[in-house]
């Protein structure tokens, strides 16, 4: 993940956390976090949780090989809004 921090780093940043189950996310640019989770869930086949203004991800229910498409589908996702909104 580390690789795609600064590309990541346009539209989401990691909130600082301790958990091995959960983390959360800041989204950036104005993103509608209840319309990425749906877009999320929808498009991307991708469960989160939008609470608080942060989008909540439970890394621990997924594959480590899988950890990078995870959060690239959040990355297209995000992109996918923006690009809606102009």
């Amino acid at each position: 993940l580390s690789d795609n921090k600064e590309r990541f780093s346009e539209y989401f940043t990691p909130l600082p956390y301790n958990s091995g189950y959960f983390m959360c996310i800041d989204l950036l640019k104005n993103i509608d976090g209840d319309e990425l989770r749906r877009l999320l869930i929808e498009k991307f086949n991708t469960g989160t949780i939008y609470i608080r203004g942060v989008l909540r991800i439970a890394y621990s229910a997924v594959a480590e090989s899988k950890l990078e498409q995870l959060f690239e589908n959040v990355y297209e996702a995000c992109k996918e809004l923006e690009a809606s909104k102009k």
